[in-house]
């Protein structure tokens, strides 16, 4: 994952990641926790358009009464993502878990990325603070309780789960770090995937033939947004038999 943050961030960020070695085994989805620390990767990525440094961090952290964080006592993996970008005042950084709060502009984010982390580790029971100061940069930091014993390992949870998927799943995202680890999770499934960056890119692919079992789309993005373009795309395959299914990804809307 750090090349594939730095390869999106561009040469003028710094990416650093110091994860301790022999963390603890916290009970959460791989797929997710990704995708969460790729959106706070992107957070900061978008913070520092002249360039900075992105620190992603990973700990083992006992967290005692009175704590000065959110977490309840207990037993946690912290991860860290920090920027030195522009910042955020006290009641900005506050609104920044709200769904569809953004400071981007029209176009330019959908204000679900740190919404979807904090509801993450709410899902979890862990916690996520926001400690951010105005043109000096932010960090989030997530706290992730450790799997008891008797929770069951990744490994078995694998193994108990049959992957039915299969078939081609057309992934439509402007974000090639989000790309990148959607299409991983879509393979993991079994679908094949093919990618396109944009929904103009994706229409082309759909009018020249392509027939995907099912869609999975950004819900904004440059030209195009996620619902125009499945508009475009059912007018597309109208009188084929798919895709059964066209979900928008940050929209959580989804056509059964």
């Amino acid at each position: 994952m750090a090349d594939l943050v730095a390869s999106t961030s561009g040469p003028r960020v710094k990416v650093v990641v110091d994860v301790a070695l022999d963390l603890p085994p916290v009970t959460a989805d791989p797929n997710q926790l990704e995708m969460a620390i790729l959106n706070l990767a992107l957070n900061s990525r978008d913070a520092m358009p002249d360039g900075g440094a992105l620190t992603i961090t990973a700990g083992a952290e006992v967290v005692g009464v009175g704590h000065q964080s959110d977490p309840a006592p207990g037993s946690y993996v912290r991860l860290s993502v920090s920027d030195t970008g522009a910042g955020m005042d006290a009641e900005t950084a506050r609104r920044a878990i709200e769904p569809f709060f953004s400071t981007k502009g029209v176009g330019k984010g959908t204000g679900l990325g740190l919404s979807m982390v904090h509801e993450l580790a709410a899902q979890l029971r862990g916690a996520m603070t926001i400690d951010s100061r105005h043109s000096i940069g932010t960090t989030v930091k997530l706290w992730l309780p450790v799997a008891s014993a008797s929770a069951p390992s990744s490994e078995t949870l694998d193994r108990a789960v049959e992957v039915a998927a299969s078939g081609t799943a057309l992934l439509v995202d402007d974000e090639e770090l989000v790309r990148a680890s959607t299409s991983d999770m879509l393979s993991d499934l079994g679908y094949a995937v093919v990618e396109a960056g944009s929904a103009e890119e994706a229409l082309k692919l759909l009018e020249n033939g392509l027939a995907p079992d099912v869609i999975v789309t950004d819900h904004l993005m440059p030209g195009d947004d996620g619902y125009g373009f499945r508009a475009s795309a059912e007018a597309a395959m109208a009188g084929t038999e798919g895709p059964p299914n066209l979900r928008l990804r940050r929209g959580r809307r989804h056509k059964p």
